[in-house]
Formats: structure tokens, sequence, C-alpha cells
């Protein structure tokens, strides 16, 4: 369905009438409106009625087929079967099968035949059973072996060209003996038994369960009792891994634990943990699970132990401990030739895989950006980032050198076809912002959103003495007296609101430390959503991953936004109070947030004018109820994005455009005004269909989808702002005024009900 310009017109003229003197109630008790429920159907053609006789027909009588009673499909009478059969002068089932389906054109199979030869009594004609008998004979005869393969009679039979049948007759009469020797084992079961017995002659010292207990329960502590003398104790008695491989401490003790075996150890208290509490404590710290589970567990009483000294010295003293411990852990090394040379291969590896400083580029916003999405197709390229849909134009591009090069290279956008080459669209540093601009309804921002973020990032670089103090308040481990900290920290981050990968273009200047927490968090999200089982288990996880992520910080999934940007001044009052004055003196004032999220923006848009956006924020600030008629109105109005309103928000010009047509250009609102106004004329030309009852659902899920704080949070910000703008069904001001005098709907709804067309 599609919703016209003027189908929409008299919509809206019935939402702003003057109220009419008759009630609905009233026309619909004098027989001027019907409901759903009241309208006759039209009667049933006679096409419809012959087809519902035939099928009623085939529900009854399901095994006469079509007429053809006890007759399957294509197959000739029996009588007709015997006739032919007795005058066949063919040589098998398959050719007497060719021959009457070439006879009849029917379509019939070699087994069906002989089944129904078989059943008829009827002996075959196959001149196999004339063939080299007595060569056959003379072979069984002269037969010595002492075993005989699967398929031995066939492949004989087959040899001579006669069937199986007188081949076991034959065998039978001469050499009954046959029948009774014993089958060859097939090579694969051969190979599989000398397998079988060199992996049970290579693990003859396997340490199995069994074993293991039997040991333990022997093994007498004679230094310390622990894991590894238990260790020495099974290699002198000659045991050994799975693959006669050696032992080692970490299974001896997992496999211990396992068995429930509980601890020798004369030096300690053994385990203090069940595997179940150390997998809860691994949750709540979150520490990685991999590996096994005593090196699970040894992380977490490692992470334990670093809680509890923060919770007596502070997390100074405890970073302090660490780098004191790390620096002797060197000088160990430095002294072991072996260990030097281990670490120094190791941080080989290492440096061959990184990339080693940022790409040149221009200092300036734009500059900024080209230089992460250059960075994009790096990762990419590096195998650190597959899900990116920023890639080079040629794969085998370097990493540029230059700021001219950086600006030579040629990238591409996975997610956009060109029309005209069939291709991804290229981008290059000439055109990106036009590419921005052009995709804006994908990606959800535009040139001007994502440069104003990277001029915040420009703001920090270049005013050193606020990043310095920024940075000692965000990284406690910041020093600034050391050239490397000041180069490599750097308090804020360009945060990617859907992912670096899926959507490089829509970002927001973010605090670091919330950025990689947001990072951490989308990794264990993604992980729980891939392995959820049931919706339940995906909404479980898409509501622990947005009760976790601050909500200062927007993030989306599936391209909705979630949370509230913050401008740059309100982001240092939260953080780094103290540092406010001086933001503000350097300029940071006017580094704002996205208008589109600015709610005194809003507010002011709403009071003067009736817009998309105001009928958005009517039905998420005050939420929807099915079941009324007025509440289904107004879903309509907002789905089909009011083409009207479009109209006028037009006089609010550029940006208040922009933030009454929910954030789209006036082009792309006007699109869409068209592609989605049937919703609209659907809810209110037939009222009882629930046509917008779809809409209402996705709407209600995504609410729901939120924590009740952040439910509240957006009723307590919206309420005000909604009603100002879209109560009373759009009047702004004077709201007795007269009824339009001019258009389609003049007279109010009884002209609405007029144009309705009768179902």
């Amino acid at each position: 369905m599609t919703l016209g310009l003027k189908a929409y017109r008299i919509m809206m003229g019935h939402l702003t009438r003057k109220t009419p003197d008759k009630k609905i109630s009233d026309l619909i008790n004098t027989g001027q409106l019907k409901t759903a429920d009241e309208v006759s159907q039209p009667p049933i053609r006679q096409d419809v009625e012959q087809t519902e006789a035939f099928n009623e027909f085939n529900k009854r009588n399901p095994k006469a087929d079509g007429g053809r009673m006890e007759l399957a499909e294509g197959t000739i009478p029996l009588e007709t079967f015997k006739k032919e059969y007795s005058k066949f002068k063919g040589s098998s089932d398959r050719d007497f099968t060719n021959f009457l389906n070439k006879k009849y054109k029917t379509d019939l199979s070699v087994g069906a035949i002989e089944t129904r030869r078989r059943r008829a009594g009827i002996a075959t004609k196959n001149p196999r059973n004339i063939g080299d008998t007595a060569g056959f004979r003379k072979e069984i005869n002269k037969f010595k072996g002492s075993e005989r393969y699967k398929g031995f009679v066939k492949d004989l039979a087959d040899k001579y060209n006669i069937d199986r049948k007188t081949a076991d007759t034959i065998i039978s009469e001469e050499r009954p003996d046959i029948k009774e020797l014993p089958n060859k084992k097939p090579n694969y079961l051969v190979k599989a038994e000398k397998a079988k017995e060199a992996t049970k002659l290579k693990n003859k010292n396997y340490l199995s369960d069994e074993a293991i207990k039997k040991e333990y329960k022997l093994f007498k502590p004679k230094v310390s009792g622990t894991d590894k003398e238990f260790l020495e104790y099974l290699n002198n008695k000659g045991y050994k891994a799975f693959g006669d491989k050696p032992l080692s401490v970490e299974t001896i003790a997992t496999r211990r634990q396992r068995l429930g075996l509980e601890s020798k150890a004369l030096t300690g208290t053994g385990q203090r943990f069940t595997d179940k509490f150390i997998k809860e404590e691994a949750k709540r710290l979150n520490v990685s699970t991999k590996g096994t589970p005593a090196e699970v567990r040894k992380r977490v009483l490692r992470k334990r132990g670093d809680e509890s000294f923060i919770k007596k010295f502070g997390e100074e003293a405890l970073l302090e401990r660490k780098r004191t411990k790390a620096k002797e852990n060197l000088e160990k090394i430095k002294a072991d030739p072996k260990r030097l040379e281990a670490l120094r291969e190791s941080k080989r590896k290492y440096n061959q895989k990184r990339m080693f400083g940022l790409v040149p580029t221009e200092l300036n916003p734009k500059g900024l950006l080209y230089r992460d999405l250059v960075e994009n197709a790096l990762r990419y390229q590096s195998g650190n980032l597959q899900n990116s849909h920023i890639k080079f134009k040629n794969p085998n591009e370097k990493r540029p050198s230059s700021i001219p090069k950086t600006k030579e290279v040629k990238l591409i956008d996975t997610n956009i076809i060109d029309p005209k080459t069939k291709k991804p669209k290229v981008i290059t540093y000439d055109n990106v912002l036009k590419h921005i601009d052009d995709t804006q309804d994908i990606y959800g921002t535009d040139s001007k959103k994502t440069l104003g973020e990277y001029e915040k990032k420009r703001f920090i670089q270049e005013n050193k003495d606020l990043r310095d103090a920024f940075n000692a308040k965000v990284n406690k481990a910041y020093d600034p007296t050391s050239a490397t900290n000041r180069a490599v920290f750097s308090p804020m981050h360009i945060h990617h609101t859907a992912g670096r990968g899926q959507n490089a273009f829509n970002v927001q200047f973010a605090v670091a430390t919330e950025n990689m927490q947001e990072n951490a968090f989308r990794t264990r999200f993604n992980k729980q959503f891939k392995s959820a089982k049931t919706f339940g288990e995906q909404r479980k996880a898409v509501k622990e991953y947005l009760n976790k992520v601050p909500p200062t910080l927007e993030v989306r999934l599936k391209n909705t936004p979630y949370g509230q940007r913050e401008t740059l001044v309100d982001m240092t009052k939260r953080i780094a109070p103290g540092l406010t004055k001086r933001v503000k003196q350097a300029g940071g004032i006017e580094l704002g947030a996205n208008p589109f999220f600015n709610p005194g923006i809003l507010k002011e848009a709403f009071k003067q004018i009736p817009t998309p956006a105001g009928a958005v924020l009517l039905n998420a600030g005050f939420g929807v109820d099915p079941r009324s008629s007025i509440d289904r109105a107004s879903i309509a109005a907002e789905a089909a994005f009011a083409p009207a309103l479009v109209k006028q928000a037009a006089k609010l010009g550029s940006v208040g455009q922009r933030i009454a047509n929910l954030g789209l250009t006036p082009t792309m609102a006007a699109r869409a005004a068209r592609i989605a106004s049937p919703l609209g004329i659907a809810s209110l030309g037939a009222e009882g269909l629930y046509q917008a009852g779809k809409y209402t659902k996705k709407r209600i899920g995504e609410l729901k989808a939120m924590s009740p704080e952040q439910r509240q949070q957006l009723r307590a910000q919206q309420e005000a702002l909604a009603f100002e703008g879209a109560k009373d069904g759009g009047l702004i001001g004077d709201k007795s005024g007269p009824p339009p005098e001019k258009g389609p709907n003049s007279q109010g709804l009884p002209s609405l009900i007029k144009r309705v067309k009768k179902l």
C-alpha cells in the first residue's frame, strides 16, 4: 500500500480540524460509518467453489488417485503386461522396461517391472542363465582358498555371465564347503587394527585415570607433597602422557583436581576454592577462561591478590610493585643467556606483526579522518580487522611513508556498490567527505558531524597543557616527564559507535578509558550473542551489554543508537571539573555534541512547529497502546514521516530541518515520506484492521531492550519536548480556530469518510 500526498493531507486535516459536532459513536449508530466486522463479504466466485469441491473430494477419497482407482500412475493393466512379456524377445527386465515405456508412453522403472513380473509368477527371460556355466563349474572345483572376500560369488558369476542365483545353485552342488569359509577382512579394517595395536604399544606407559588414583594413594610425600613432587614420583615409575609424551605439572594438577583427589601438599592448604567458584570469580573479575583449568585458576588467584592489595594500599602501590617485580625479573633474564635469547626471539616475532608509527597525515580534522580510514585498511591487510568495510583498492598497497603518499592512497567501501562499475565505491582523499554525505542514510552521520568529532581531538592535541592535565586525571600511570608517555598516552579517543570494522564514519570523541572498556564489553557481547541458542539468551546479552556501557557513550546495534552524547564542556565537568574553565577559555565551548542530540535545540524547534521528530518523541515519551485509535493514528503519522510536516520543517532553516526531519536531509526526508506513507492512511482508512501493529511492536521491542533506568531517563527528557510540540493533535497556539476553508478535508471527518474505499 502507498499513501499519496492527497490522502495524507486528508489525514492531517482531520487531526488538526475543529472538533465536529457529531461524535464517531453517532456516525456509527446512524449507519454513516461501519466497523470492520459489519462490512459484508462479496459472493464466492464459481471457479473458487469448483476448486474447493475438487479439493474436498480428494480429501475424502485419497485412494482415487485422480480417477485411476487401484492403478499406479502410468502402469499398464496386468493382462496386457503378461501378454506383452510372452511375446517379448528381449534379453532382460531393463530391455522390457524400455520396450513398454516406448510403446505405451509410460515412465516406468526397471525395479517396478521386475517386482511386478515376480508377483505375477512370470519367469525371467534373462539370457544370463545360459552363460558359461561349464567354465564357472571348472573354476569352482579348482578353488583352494581358505577364506573368501565379500562379493566373491557375484564377481565370479559376472566373469562367466551367469546370474547370482544360478551361481549359488552350482556352488551348492559342486563345492558346498565354499559357503562355510570365513570372509576375509577388508583392507580398511586390517589397517585400523594395525594402527590400534601400534597406538596401544606406543602408549603402554600411559597414565590412565585408574593409574593416577592408584599411584596417588601410594604416593608418600617426602619434601613438599606438591604436584611437582608427585610428578617426579610418576616419572620415576616410567609413566607418560598420551602419545608417549612426558607429563607436566599442569597436566597432573588438572587431572588430580578433576578426579577429586585432595592435595597432599605439606606446606600449603591445598585447593581452597572449587572449580565452580573459580569460574564465577573469572566472570566477575573479567579474567580470560582460555587454557587449562589450572591456568585459569592461576590467573583468577593472581587477580584476587591484586584486588586485595589495592584495597589495602591503593592502585598506585600495586603498579609500583609490578614495575619493581618486572625490573627484577628482567635482571634475572639478562643473567641467563638462554632466557635472554628466548626473550629477544619473542620480541622479534611480535615486532614482525606490529605496525610501527602512525600514518603520516595533515594535522586537521579531515587528515585525521583519512588516516583512520587508511589504518582500517592496514589492519584488514594484516588480518587484525577482518570485518572492515574499508579496504585498499590495491590489495598490495604499501604503508604510506609521507603525507603526499597518504593522500594518493585509494580505498574502497565494500558496503557501497557503484551502479556504473558494479564494484565497491572508490574513496579518495578528495571525495571522502562527499562519500559520507551520500551514504548518511546507511552510516547515520554526515561529514560535518564526523569532522566535528575530529575537531575535538585536534583541540586537545593543540592545547598540550590541557592534554597533560587530562592525562593525569584519566590515566593513573601517566608520567608527564616521560617523552614516551607524552607521545603514547591520550586522554580521549575517537570511539566508533558501531565498531571500527562495521562503521568507520559514525564516530564520537570519548574518554579513553571508557572507550577501551566499551571495546571489551562489545567483544564479550559479540561472543555471547553468537553463542546464544534462544531469543531470550540474545536479549539477555544485549541487555547486559547496554547496562555496562556508560550512558554518555553512544553505541549502535544494527544502526540503532543507544546512549547520550556529551559536549566537550560537559565531558570536562564530569571527569575533570577543575579544568572546565581552562577548556572554555581555550575555545572548547564551541565544540559541542551533535545538535540532533541536544535537548535544548530540540525543545525550541518543537515549540515553534510540528515536525516528524515531534511525532516520534510523542510515542517515545508516552508509550503507545495498540488498542487506542488515537495512538494508532499517531503511530501512522510517525511512520509516514509526514510529508506535510517535512514541508513545514523547511521553515526552520538548514540546521532546524535536519533536527525536525529526524537527522535526515530534506531530500532524504521527502523520499522517506513518500515510501513510508502507506502506513499512515492504513490506520485511518481501516482503523479496525490494526495495520499499524507491526510498527508498534517494533517500537515497544526497542523500548523493552532498554534498562529500566534508560527508559526512565528517556521519558523524563522527552516528556516536556513531545508535549510542547505535538499535543492537541499538533495544534500550536490557539486551538479553537476555524477549520480549513479549502481542501478535501474542509468538512472534517465526514468528508474523509466519503473518500474511504469500501472493503
